[in-house]
């Protein structure tokens, strides 16, 4: 309240005053007109300190004249006035049976509402309210002492009634009621209906600071915290800096929040734009001195949720420097940024971190970090422990549905969810057979989840099934056309498929709408790699029995950027989706081939060809010209055909007019050759294939080489790390002139055992390094010479590097009986292929 100068002034006189009457106070019984100046003198704004001297003497007084009720409420009132609540709530019992006069239960009610005395506070605020019905003030008072009894239902309920029914009749008397009417919503944690309260009493009284504050503080714990945050920024002067900063921190964390559940739910690039404007807002806040490392931990969830992952890993490093403890829900999107940033090592241990501090926790809390956790087991190549904790969820899940009596159809998302993600890992593991058998199920219990048709189809591909796997994720997109792992399947199955066009037009609205998606990202190089030129090398480089073809061999061959041959006539450019959009390549191949006779002469011969190559689905095809470098008399023309059938069957069909891998006494003698090949091949699955060959070759000295070979391949070992294959090969050949230069037995057939070891050495995602070894065994017949053991043995490495560079080197040695003698070779090969920017 505003003390006025006149009231100053009055104040000063009554000090004097109350100093004289302490001077001459007597013993004798106090005459009512010394009180009443007394009283007269404590009138207006006086301090605890300046009541003091009036206190002590109405004490004085009430000594001495202990009957007098007059002194008792005066007393009681002053002792109220100056604060000293419990001192005054000792006269409650004998003011409140007295039924003392109005001013008197005013000052005792008061009294002991404020000491914490809410059952005399009850007592006094009914006998007030029965001598004074209008006065609002007792009304509030009575509410408050019941409040202090926790009967806030009864406290609300009069609260309720003594207000007008109808707001528009609401006063500024009104507002201390409408003020407890709030505080009664706060007890029962009504946030809303506080606010609501707080807001009316505004109305009446717009200048009301704790009405302001306490409406912030409503709203903010009634979970809008930007309406809070609106509020307060009206009036800032009203709030510390420290209540600002946790305002506006809390209005964006919940703008972060709603960020997270558009990105979710949203598939258009607007998704993104709440949490763009959450990031805008933390980066003005965490420039404030006054910022707080939650403001940070804010940041770190909002960027993962970007995929700014870079900056988020920096903060959390920072912070971790600082020694600042990091709670769970930042510690569960750092391991993400670590997964996105190819570090799942980081991402595991922060993982296991988390679920250590969760102990013992429900099953669904779980599982949101377990799943994540197997998927960094699995690009850490810790394969047993994915599996184990994959059956593990499987397990809880099982339970948990036995419990709630769920039927195997009515399945919950997260036992569904678990049940994928062990799919997952047993494709990881190349437990192709297994994950077929639970996944055959599931795929029939639940035909629409989408999570398990993408496994579906996923693993029809890992079966070297992809036409069935494109038919899949086809009717997905169908079916869901937003779906992000249905379009990337679908598109890469086609760009294998050489549908380059088909495959370009699905990239452009997910990078629109997921720009910052790192499966997108890969999709998007993968389509750039592809519409790149890339050049393939061949080496080998051999010495011994070589005595079907040169002892060395290599081949150099550049293919072009993929293009068109139809002009668009409109635009006067290639159109891009007609028969020949993106499938011809134009190419140059050099050859070379050489060989040691028997007589310890060198004979080589180099070709140069080029010609266009053609890519579509389920064809390719080849056509070149090529020339013999150092003989200007042989030319030709080799022709090429692949026709994928169907997933189970293929085909290829091939004449090449001038080939040159020829043994060294043909070279030497200038022999030519053509040939005509046709293959056919079988694959039930990646673990089981056949095939054979049927080949011609006509030589220029008229000897005509037939040549049969079938093979039948079974894989025997597949783990993640390594593979053991076998192949059995069967082949005949024969020639229909005798007694040339360079061998060529009327009639021969081989025998042979290969068995192929794969060992996936390293792996980084699209990075690996293997060893292999081939060993093989057979028996090799001759026509007039009988029959003899073969034996081999190769060891190569092969590098990967995405779809930038790959190549392959390694030794071997073999022997293998020619008219009857065994004859040794030794051979060594380089194999580089790669793309060219």
């Amino acid at each position: 309240m505003l003390v006025s100068i006149s009231a100053k002034f009055f104040n000063t006189r009554a000090i004097i005053l109350l100093s004289f009457f302490l001077l001459h106070a007597s013993n004798a019984a106090v005459p009512q007109k010394d009180v009443d100046a007394l009283i007269l003198s404590t009138k207006g704004n006086l301090s605890a300190e300046q009541l003091a001297p009036a206190i002590e003497q109405l004490r004085a007084w009430h000594l001495d004249d202990p009957q007098n009720s007059h002194l008792v409420y005066d007393l009681a009132v002053l002792l109220d006035r100056a604060g000293d609540y419990p001192a005054a709530s000792a006269f409650a019992p004998q003011i409140i049976k007295n039924d003392a006069q109005v001013y008197a239960l005013s000052a005792i009610a008061h009294a002991t509402l404020k000491s914490g005395h809410f059952q005399e506070a009850e007592a006094a605020y009914q006998l007030l309210i029965a001598k004074t019905p209008d006065d609002i003030n007792a009304h509030v008072g009575l509410v408050y002492a019941w409040m202090g009894q926790k009967r806030i239902q009864d406290a609300l309920d009069y609260a309720q009634r003594i207000l007008p029914s109808r707001e528009e009749d609401y006063s500024v008397e009104q507002a201390p009621m409408l003020v407890a009417l709030a505080e009664l919503f706060e007890q029962r944690n009504d946030w809303v209906l506080a606010a609501s309260s707080y807001q009316k009493v505004l109305q009446l009284t717009p200048d009301f600071r704790y009405a302001k504050r306490q409406l912030v503080f409503a709203l903010s714990l009634a979970g809008i915290p930007y309406l809070a945050n609106f509020y307060a920024k009206r009036d800032l002067s009203i709030f510390t800096k420290e209540e600002q900063y946790q305002l506006e921190h809390a209005d964006i964390a919940l703008t972060i929040h709603f960020g997270e559940a558009q990105l979710s739910s949203d598939s258009a690039r607007s998704r993104v734009n709440t949490t763009d404007i959450a990031l805008n807002e933390n980066a003005e806040l965490i420039r404030q001195p006054e910022q707080l490392t939650k403001s940070k931990f804010d940041r770190i969830v909002a960027l993962d949720d970007r995929g700014y992952m870079e900056e988020a890993v920096l903060i959390y490093q920072e912070l971790m420097a600082a020694k600042i403890a990091i709670p769970l829900y930042v510690k569960f999107a750092v391991a993400d940024a670590y997964a996105y940033l190819e570090q799942p090592d980081k991402a595991r241990d922060l993982y296991l971190e988390e679920l250590a501090e969760l102990g013992a926790a429900d099953f669904g809390t779980l599982q949101k970090i377990q799943i994540p956790l197997i998927y960094a087991y699995c690009d850490t190549g810790q394969y047993r422990e994915a599996e184990s904790l994959a059956e593990q969820i499987v397990s809880n899940q099982a339970k948990l549905a036995e419990h709630n009596k769920t039927g195997a159809s009515t399945k919950s998302e997260d036992y569904l969810r678990a049940l994928e993600v062990a799919v997952y890992v047993q494709k990881s593991e190349d437990h192709l057979n297994l994950a077929e058998e639970r996944l055959t199920t599931l795929h029939a219990q639940a035909p629409f989840n989408n999570d398990i048709r993408t496994s579906w189809a996923s693993l029809l591909l890992a079966r070297d099934h992809p036409h069935a796997a494109l038919d899949e994720y086809s009717m997905m997109v169908l079916d869901v056309p937003s779906s992000l792992d249905a379009n990337i399947g679908r598109g890469e199955i086609l760009l294998s498929q050489n549908e380059l066009s088909q495959a370009k037009n699905i990239l452009p609205p997910l990078i629109d709408n997921y720009p910052e998606n790192k499966v997108v990202l890969h999709y998007s190089r993968q389509l750039e790699s592809y519409s790149q030129p890339f050049y393939r090398i061949e080496t080998t480089i051999g010495r011994g029995a070589a005595q079907g073809g040169a002892d060395s061999v290599a081949s150099a061959i550049i293919y072009s950027a993929p293009f068109n041959l139809e002009p668009n006539p409109e635009s006067n450019e290639f159109a891009t989706d007609s028969w020949s959009s993106n499938r011809f390549r134009l190419f140059t191949q050099l050859s070379y081939a050489e060989g040691e006779t028997v007589n310890n002469v060198n004979a080589s011969r180099s070709r140069l060809s080029a010609g266009m190559d053609y890519r579509a689905s389920d064809i390719t095809a080849e056509a070149s010209v090529n020339h013999t470098v150092n003989d200007n008399r042989n030319n030709g023309i080799a022709l090429a055909m692949s026709l994928t059938i169907s997933d189970n069957w293929h085909t290829r069909a091939a004449v090449d007019t001038n080939i040159i891998d020829l043994p060294a006494a043909a070279l030497n003698l200038g022999v030519t050759a053509k040939q005509e090949t046709l293959e056919i091949d079988w694959s039930k699955n990646e673990s089981r294939k056949a095939g054979g060959e049927l080949s011609s070759t006509q030589f220029s000295d008229s000897n005509v080489r037939d040549f049969a070979h079938l093979w039948w391949q079974e894989r025997w070992i597949s783990e993640p790390v390594f593979k053991l294959d076998t192949v059995l090969g069967v082949s005949a050949s024969t020639n229909s002139q005798m007694n040339l230069a360079y061998f060529n037995p009327p009639h021969d057939k081989e025998l042979d055992l290969d068995i192929k070891g794969d060992w996936l050495t390293w792996r980084h995602y699209q990075r690996s390094f293997k060893q292999r070894f081939d060993f093989s065994v057979g028996q090799y017949s001759q026509s007039g010479f009988g029959s003899g053991a073969t034996a081999g043995l190769r060891y190569e490495h092969e590098w990967a590097f995405e779809n930038e560079l790959a190549f392959t080197y390694g030794l071997g040695r073999n022997f293998h009986p020619y008219d009857g003698e065994r004859e040794y070779r030794n051979y060594i090969y380089l194999n580089l292929s790669g793309r060219i920017k």
